[in-house]
């Protein structure tokens, strides 16, 4: 249901004569990672939620020719009143494809756009890390660990590991802040310790000898407190794979097979694939994917205006690839097809793009978190699984990039062209 607020802001944005616009933020084309798994919508909302137009937007929208200083400064503190249509979070997206289209009137499409890309590029390349390090670590168990020292944006760069396949993360705030599961590093028995009854791995650190009285003391802790966690040990340093094995055997001449060994330190995929090859008793990886960085580099986004006034358009200079016009993606066993929104979906095929935000409010209201992380990480790991079996088998009848629809086709040759038809609103 629609506020007071959303409907001044509505009859403002009217009054100013704004026209509305369309803006998609789009996968392009990488080198090495061609696809991504899309993270962030649900911080994009709570940002439209909060929207207000500012003082310091009016220099924005001027510069960029959007309007007039009097028209920016008359829609002070106007609310975000468009639509939104998006990927569900840990659904993985081709490059060429878009993850989320926001329509509003010109100034504020204009304004929350830029906030958008920010929001969504970072945590989607977050989230492509960690399944590339999924992907490398084969069955072993991945918990993010923030490096110390290094600039981390918590909550939300844990939530995105956990998206992207990590079972836990180290950073118990961000754990307790987003509903994720937790897991306790540490050097000793700390009133830290048993902070946090949700954990699901408890981990005490090792330089490559493992302390078995204080693992044994740990153990004892836990039990003692009936949590529902799991000991291990940590090893991380020099020569990992030795100190792997020397782990594992304290553990099995104490009596403790069942503790597992995991490898923590700077390790980027490259590293956790070897060790993962290796006959290292390793169970688990404890790792930071966003300080390890990534093997071919991190999926890039943009954010291209595609219909404005209802015509289809695309900005000078835009990417090749990129294509206009509000469109859909429907997913089928043969591959993607890209086509203009409202097209008929093909037998065999389902959308990706879904309505999340009507009016300005989300359709699940009650949920502005975009859904349980548990429900991204099971889409990036379905999608991941469907992409791997395709390329293994090397069905001829799969197409790993998106393929475009002819209706697509043709609208785009004739926005290239500036032809009179391009600028009909009925073509979209």
């Amino acid at each position: 249901m629609r506020t007071g607020d959303d409907d001044a802001s509505a009859a403002r944005l009217h009054k100013a004569g704004m026209a509305s616009a369309t803006y998609s933020l789009t996968v392009v084309q990488g080198l090495d990672r061609p696809l991504a798994v899309a993270a962030g919508l649900g911080d994009g909302l709570r940002h439209l939620l909060d929207f207000r137009l500012g003082g310091d937007h009016v220099g924005m929208l001027t510069e960029a020719g959007i309007c007039s200083r009097a028209t920016a400064r008359s829609l002070c503190r106007v609310r975000f009143t468009g639509e939104v249509r998006a990927v569900p979070e840990g659904r993985v997206v081709l490059a060429g494809e878009p993850v989320l289209e926001v329509t509003a009137p010109h100034a504020v499409a204009f304004l929350v756009q830029a906030e958008l890309l920010r929001r969504l590029r970072f945590q989607t390349a977050m989230a492509s890390r960690a399944a590339g390090i999924v992907r490398a670590a084969g069955a072993a168990r991945l918990i993010h660990r923030p490096e110390s020292g290094r600039e981390v944006r918590s909550p939300v760069e844990a939530r995105s590991a956990v998206i992207g396949g990590f079972d836990a993360t180290c950073d118990l705030d961000a754990a307790r802040r987003a509903a994720l599961p937790g897991a306790v590093l540490t050097d000793g028995l700390t009133a830290g310790f048993a902070a946090d009854a949700g954990v699901v791995a408890l981990l005490v650190e090792s330089i490559g000898e493992a302390d078995t009285d204080l693992v044994r003391s740990a153990l004892a802790w836990v039990h003692s407190r009936r949590m529902r966690a799991r000991v291990g040990v940590a090893v991380s340093g020099g020569d990992l794979m030795r100190r792997c094995v020397q782990a594992r055997r304290r553990l099995d001449g104490a009596g403790m097979r069942y503790v597992p060994v995991f490898v923590g330190g700077r390790l980027d995929e490259h590293a956790i694939a070897a060790l993962s090859a290796s006959e290292a008793p390793i169970e688990g990886f404890v790792v930071d994917p966003a300080g390890a960085g990534a093997a071919g580099g991190d999926p890039e986004m943009v954010s291209r205006l595609v219909v404005h006034r209802g015509v289809p358009v695309l900005q000078p200079g835009s990417d090749p690839g990129l294509l206009p016009a509000s469109k859909q993606v429907y997913r089928g066993e043969r591959g993607d097809l890209l086509v203009t929104r409202g097209e008929r979906c093909p037998a065999g095929h389902r959308p990706l793009l879904e309505l999340v935000m009507l009016a300005g409010r989300p359709l699940r209201p009650s949920e502005p978190a975009a859904g349980p992380v548990s429900e991204a990480r099971v889409r990036s790991r379905a999608d991941l699984a469907w992409l791997r079996h395709a390329a293994s088998t090397r069905d001829a009848t799969f197409v790993a990039a998106p393929r475009t629809s002819p209706r697509l086709r043709a609208l785009r040759d004739r926005v290239a062209n500036a032809e009179p038809s391009a600028l009909k609103a009925s073509q979209v």
